[in-house]
C-alpha cells in the first residue's frame, strides 16, 4: 500500500530582509549565492544584473525569515540599473577573490559606489567576504582583508566550498542577525497560538466549539505583534465580511509603526465589531467590488452582464456547457464590472474616454523588480488570484499561461505583456478594444474572445481572457505530422468560414480592422461542435487611425498593404481566404521566402495586378521593373537585380477539389483589387453558404465497421474527431 505523502507545512515569514551581493565579475558571487540557497539558484544565470532569490526555510533563534538576495553584475556600466537595489538593501555582501589581485584592488571603488547608491540616513550593514577555492594560488593574505574590513567597520569572513562548506552560511547568517537586531530590537515575532488556531479553521461546522464564535478568544488578544499576527487577524475579519474594517486596521497599523510603536492596541475592539455586525456597505449586502467573489457562483462558472449581453462560457470541457446554460442568474466578469462603473462616472476630460487600470502591488515593497522578465513557474499565483497551471506559448509581445481563477474556480488564459514600453502601450490598446467590443455586443454570439480581467502587477500588464483550445495552425500541423484522419473537412471549413465572417462582420461594423488574422489567431472553442473564436486584438486599429504598412503576418498580407496603397477592413477578408485554403490543403497557399516571392506567387495564382493599383502604390518601384512587366529582387552580394518568374497556375489547381462553390468563394476573397473584393457581409451571401453540409453529431457513437469506399474526387470522409 502506498504511503500517503505528508502535506508540506507552509511557513509564513515574520520579516523580510534584503541583501545585495556586490564585487567584480567572475569572482564567485553567483556560486556564493547558490551555496547559500542550497543549490536552488538557477545555474543558467552566469552573469546577472539582478536576481531575486527568496528563502523561507531559514530560522534564526526560532524566527522565520525571508531573505531576498540580489546577485548584481560586476560590470560598472550596469550601476544605473542596479542602483535601485542599493537604495532598498538592508545589508551588503562585498566580495573579492583571494586569487585575483584586481578584485581586491577594486574594493575601494565598490565602497565608493555603495556610498553613492544608498540613501542618506539609510541603515545598511555590510560584511566583507573573501572567496576562492584555489589554495595554491592565493595572492591576497587574510590579514590584508581583515585590515580593510576593520578600516571600514565591516565584519570579515572567508568562505570556500572546498575548505568549509558551512562558511557561507556562517557569513551570511551573521549579516542577517545583525540586520534583525538593528531593525527589530526586542520585538516578539511569533504569532500567538490562538490566532493560528483561528486561521486553521475559519468556518468550523461546530458553532459551539468553533474559536470564531467564542468571543473570549478575542478578549485574550490585547496586542497584535508584527506582521504575521496582523495578517491572521485580517483573514479572520474577512470571513465576517468586514472588508473595510480590514483596510482601516491596516492603516492604523501603519500609523503606529510610523510613530515608532511595535504594537497595536486592540483590546475590546474586535468584540464590538463582531457584535455590531457588518456596517452599511459591508457583508453580504455590499456592492460587489473588483476581485471579490460573486454570491451564488456555481463551480466552473463565469459571469456575464445580462441576458442578451452574454452567456456563461464553457471553459475547456464541452461537458460544462449544459450545466452553465442552466444557471438562471446572470454573472459579471471583472471587465464588465469595471466598464459599468466607468460608464456611470462622469469625467472632466472633455471628449476623452477613461478606463481604470488596477495596479496590484505589495504594500510593503517599493522600487524596481529584480528581473525584467516575469517568472513563469507552475503553481505560482499571479496577483494573489490566478494560479499558473501550464505554459501555453509566447508571441513577439507577450507570453500566455493557463491558470485557475482562485476566486471563481474557472480556468482562464493570462496574457503577460512583456516589460517594454511599446508592448505596454499596445497592450493598453488591446484592453481598450476588447472592452469596446464587449460593450457593443456579446463576444460569444459574434465569435470573438471575451476579456475577463486586466491589471498591472510587478511591472507587467496582464490581460485575462477565457481559456480556449488549440489554434488552427497547431491542429493542422499535428494532424499532418501524425498521419491521423483530417479534421478540417469541407463541412468544418464551411462552418469555420461562417463563424469567422460573423466575427469580422461584427468588428468591421464597429469600424475595426483586425490586422493580424492568421491560423494562430483563430482558436477552437469546441472540437466536437467545431466552434471557433477570433483572438489577439493587439494589432487591431480603427479605420480612421493613421494606418501603417507594417500589419498582418507576411503570408496572409493583402497586396494593398504590401504595395503601400490605402487599405480598409477588406484586408481581413484576404487573410481569411488564405486561411481557408490552407486548412483544406494543409499547406500555406502563398508560401514565400521574401516579399518579392510573395508578390510573384499572388500574381501567378490570382493575378495580374491592376495597372491602376500599381500606378497609385507607394512601393511599386521597390518590387516591379520600370515597365511593370515583372517583379525583381536585388542580390545582396552582387547588388544586381534579377527578375522572379513564377509558373502560372490557378486556385482550382492549388486547392485540388471538385467543390466549385468553395473554389469560387476563395477566388472572391482573394481578389487583388480591393474595390472588387467583397466585404465580410457580402461574403456571407456567396452561393457556397447556400449549400448544406452535414456536420458530424458530437453525441453520435463511433461506428466500428469499415465505411464504404468514397467515390473518386469526393471530399475526405469526416472522422468525427469527438472529444
Amino acid at each position: 500500500m502506498a504511503k500517503a505523502r505528508r502535506a508540506k507545512k507552509r511557513v509564513t515569514p515574520d520579516v523580510t530582509l534584503k541583501l545585495l551581493v556586490v564585487g567584480d565579475a567572475e569572482v564567485g558571487k553567483t556560486a556564493l549565492v547558490n551555496r547559500y540557497a542550497g543549490g536552488e539558484f538557477d545555474p543558467k544565470y552566469v552573469s546577472t544584473v539582478g536576481i531575486d532569490l527568496k528563502i523561507t526555510k531559514m530560522q534564526i533563534d526560532g524566527h522565520h525569515l525571508r531573505v531576498q538576495i540580489w546577485d548584481t553584475s560586476g560590470d560598472e556600466k550596469y550601476f544605473s540599473i542596479t542602483k535601485g537595489y542599493y537604495a532598498q538593501a538592508d545589508g551588503i555582501i562585498l566580495c573579492y577573490n583571494r586569487s585575483k589581485q584586481a578584485s581586491f584592488d577594486s574594493l575601494p571603488r565598490w565602497l565608493e559606489q555603495i556610498e553613492r547608491g544608498i540613501r542618506p540616513g539609510q541603515d545598511c550593514d555590510r560584511i566583507l567576504v573573501a572567496l576562492g577555492d584555489d589554495n595554491d594560488n592565493k595572492v591576497i593574505s587574510t590579514q590584508r582583508g581583515e585590515q580593510l574590513a576593520q578600516a571600514h567597520n565591516m565584519n570579515f569572513f572567508t568562505t570556500s566550498a572546498k575548505e568549509d562548506a558551512n562558511s557561507t552560511y556562517l557569513a551570511i547568517n551573521k549579516l542577517v542577525e545583525l540586520i534583525k537586531q538593528r531593525k527589530y530590537p526586542g520585538v516578539k515575532m511569533e504569532a500567538s497560538s490562538q490566532l493560528k488556531d483561528m486561521a486553521k479553521d475559519p468556518e468550523s461546522p461546530n458553532e459551539m466549539t468553533s474559536p470564531l464564535t467564542d468571543m473570549s478568544n478575542l478578549a485574550n488578544l490585547p496586542q497584535i505583534e508584527m506582521t504575521e499576527s496582523l495578517d491572521l487577524v485580517i483573514d479572520f475579519l474577512k470571513t465576517k465580511g468586514l472588508n473595510r474594517t480590514c483596510d482601516l486596521l491596516h492603516e492604523e497599523w501603519r500609523l503606529h509603526t510610523a510613530a515608532g510603536s511595535s504594537h497595536l492596541e486592540t483590546e475590546g475592539k474586535f468584540e464590538a465589531l463582531l457584535k455590531a455586525g457588518p456596517k452599511s456597505g459591508e457583508g453580504e449586502n455590499a456592492p460587489r467590488q473588483l476581485g471579490e467573489a460573486q454570491p451564488g457562483l456555481a463551480p466552473g462558472e463565469i459571469g456575464v452582464a445580462n441576458p442578451g449581453e452574454g452567456a456563461p462560457c464553457s471553459g475547456v470541457e464541452d461537458s460544462q456547457v449544459a450545466a452553465q446554460d442552466a444557471v438562471a442568474v446572470a454573472r459579471k466578469t471583472e471587465s464588465q464590472v469595471a466598464t459599468e462603473l466607468e460608464m456611470k462616472t462622469e469625467t472632466p476630460y472633455g471628449n476623452y474616454s477613461v478606463y481604470n487600470l488596477k495596479i496590484i502591488y505589495d504594500p510593503n515593497k517599493t522600487g524596481f523588480e529584480e528581473s525584467a522578465e516575469f517568472p513563469i513557474k507552475t503553481n505560482t499565483v499571479i496577483a494573489g488570484r490566478y494560479q499558473i497551471l501550464d505554459y501555453i506559448g509566447s508571441a513577439a509581445f507577450s507570453h500566455a499561461v493557463q491558470a485557475t481563477d482562485l476566486i471563481t474556480g474557472n480556468l482562464c488564459c493570462c496574457k503577460i505583456i512583456k516589460n517594454n514600453k511599446d508592448f505596454f502601450d499596445q497592450g493598453l490598446d488591446e484592453i481598450k478594444l476588447l472592452k469596446y467590443i464587449q460593450r457593443m455586443g456579446d463576444a460569444n454570439e459574434w465569435n470573438v474572445v471575451e476579456i475577463w480581467d486586466y491589471f498591472y502587477h510587478r511591472e507587467h500588464l496582464f490581460i485575462v481572457c477565457e481559456l480556449l483550445r488549440d489554434n488552427l495552425y497547431e491542429v493542422s500541423r499535428y494532424l499532418k505530422e501524425s498521419g491521423d484522419p483530417p479534421y478540417f473537412t469541407m463541412p468544418r471549413i464551411w462552418s469555420i468560414a461562417q463563424q469567422c465572417l460573423k466575427g469580422l462582420l461584427f468588428t468591421h461594423r464597429l469600424g475595426l480592422i483586425h490586422c493580424d488574422l492568421k491560423p494562430e489567431n483563430i482558436l477552437i472553442k469546441s472540437f466536437s461542435r467545431c466552434e471557433v473564436k477570433i483572438i489577439d486584438f493587439g494589432s487591431t486599429c480603427f479605420t480612421t487611425d493613421h494606418l501603417t504598412s507594417y500589419v498582418q503576418s507576411r503570408s496572409y498580407r493583402a497586396p494593398e498593404v504590401i504595395l503601400g496603397c490605402p487599405y480598409g477592413v477588406k484586408i481581413d477578408v484576404w487573410s481569411l481566404g488564405c486561411i481557408l485554403a490552407e486548412l483544406w490543403t494543409g499547406d500555406v497557399l502563398f508560401e514565400n521566402t521574401s516579399i518579392q516571392y510573395l508578390l510573384a506567387k499572388v500574381d501567378a495564382f490570382v493575378g495580374p495586378y491592376p495597372a491602376t493599383m500599381l500606378q497609385g502604390a507607394l512601393h511599386t518601384d521597390k518590387y516591379f521593373t520600370a515597365d511593370r512587366s515583372c517583379i525583381y529582387e536585388t542580390d545582396e552580394e552582387t547588388n544586381e537585380a534579377r527578375s522572379i518568374n513564377m509558373k502560372k497556375s490557378s486556385l482550382g489547381e492549388q486547392l485540388g477539389t471538385s467543390d466549385a462553390e468553395f473554389v469560387s468563394f476563395i477566388e472572391w476573397c482573394l481578389t487583388i483589387d480591393q474595390e472588387k473584393r467583397p466585404s465580410a457581409e457580402q461574403c456571407l451571401t456567396h452561393p457556397w453558404f447556400s449549400k448544406h453540409y452535414d456536420l458530424p453529431d458530437p453525441n453520435a457513437t463511433t461506428d466500428t465497421k469499415d465505411p464504404p469506399p468514397a467515390p473518386e474526387g469526393a471530399a475526405p470522409k469526416d472522422p468525427g474527431f469527438d472529444e
